[in-house]
């Protein structure tokens, strides 16, 4: 388990503290929730959003997986931290200084790293 070395714990605490059954699909596992998000996913200090704390080591899975307005959760994201909807038609709306700051946001040299 690349994820528990590199975290410094056995396979077996990894499994018992990380992983549950996935549900629908016999033998396979995902890791855990914690407040509807991955567990590894940490508050940034200073802001209400969150980063992958095994950004380095993660999973393929989470390596692959790409942010997009069509996933649930970005839209939920939206919502809940910038406090911007989507319309039907894919358009990002809500108050001006909220949608300056989130385009703010997006400029590359606007973050270090990215969050989720």
């Amino acid at each position: 388990m690349h994820i528990a070395e590199e975290l410094g714990i056995s396979s077996d605490e990894f499994l018992e503290q990380y992983v549950e059954a996935f549900p629908y699909v016999i033998d396979s596992f995902c890791l855990r929730q914690s407040d509807g998000a991955c567990v590894f996913l940490k508050p940034v200090e200073g802001t209400r959003l969150k980063a992958c704390s095994i950004h380095p080591f993660k999973p393929a899975a989470c390596r692959e997986w790409t942010s997009g307005l069509h996933r649930r959760g970005c839209r939920d994201g939206l919502i809940k931290f910038w406090g911007l909807r989507v319309t039907a038609s894919g358009e990002i709306q809500g108050p001006p200084e909220k949608l300056r700051d989130f385009q703010s946001f997006l400029q590359p040299q606007g973050r270090k790293q990215a969050p989720i």
